[in-house]
């Protein structure tokens, strides 16, 4: 049930997705990674999970990924492959967005990670991205 095209910033949308699902391959050996899309619209709220089957996290360390270099002195010697600098990225971007974002996990188990975004169907309407009307619609970055 997704709607054909959506507005939002679709350059932060797919840095986000972006920096999600490359984390995801990256800590997934065995089984898969899966993207599901979900539109509310009731509340025009579009949900992203990535879920992924990898090594997972402990919740220590989920609980310090939303904060910009909490795990650099980690990298060295414990986790050379990251710091968690993306998942830091990608809370902050969903909070510009007016979204949330929210992380389980369990260690050898995998991940699931979930944002919401709100997103605007009527265009004479106040986004979070700003105002729009459809002749303003072609310079904007439009979701679709």
């Amino acid at each position: 049930n997704l709607p054909a095209v959506v507005l939002s910033d679709e350059k932060r949308y797919k840095l986000i997705v972006f920096n999600l699902v490359t984390n995801a391959i990256k800590y997934t050996d065995t089984g898969g990674v899966q993207i599901e899309i979900e539109y509310d619209k009731a509340n025009s709220i579009l949900t992203t999970h990535i879920i992924d089957s990898g090594s997972g996290m402990s919740k220590e360390k989920v609980s310090t990924l939303g904060i910009l270099y909490a795990n650099i002195e980690e990298v060295n010697e414990h986790n050379p492959q990251g710091m968690g600098l993306g998942f830091a990225l990608c809370f902050k971007l969903v909070k510009m967005l007016g979204g949330e974002l929210e992380i389980k996990s369990e260690i050898t188990k995998g991940t699931h990670v979930t944002f919401t975004v709100p997103v605007n169907m009527d265009l004479r309407r106040k986004s979070t991205c700003g105002e729009y009307n459809s002749d303003q619609i072609h310079t904007r970055n439009t979701m679709i």
